[in-house]
């Protein structure tokens, strides 16, 4: 077996199982850390519901990346200015969408950002 899929193989199912792991969790716990979706006139669903499926993809994919970045596999790829980026951005898209369902943003406000 080729050593690249080997590798490809490991990080897809440790991936997998730390996604599993952390969405479970947040799953579990949505409702103490106050990030559940509550039903209303314009929802479909009748209880409420956890919104933290994109956290915990979000946080598999930036350990997955720091990883990358510290032991220097997308250097590269990226230079040091183009990581900052990825990253701060990022991380501001996925505030927008935390702020969005707890608040409910209007359109003009997820514009803006």
């Amino acid at each position: 077996m080729n050593e690249y899929f080997k590798i490809a193989i490991i990080l897809f199912f440790s991936s997998f199982f730390i996604n599993l792991i952390l969405t479970w969790f947040l799953i579990k716990y949505s409702s103490f850390l106050n990030l559940l979706d509550h039903p209303n006139e314009r929802k479909i669903h009748f209880d409420s519901v956890p919104v933290v499926g994109g956290i915990g993809i979000f946080l598999t994919i930036f350990l997955f990346f720091s990883f990358f970045v510290y032991n220097g596999f997308v250097q590269n790829i990226f230079n040091n200015q183009e990581i900052i980026s990825i990253s701060i951005s990022t991380c501001l898209i996925i505030m927008i969408g935390i702020m969005d369902d707890s608040f409910g943003l209007g359109p003009f406000n997820k514009f803006l950002f």
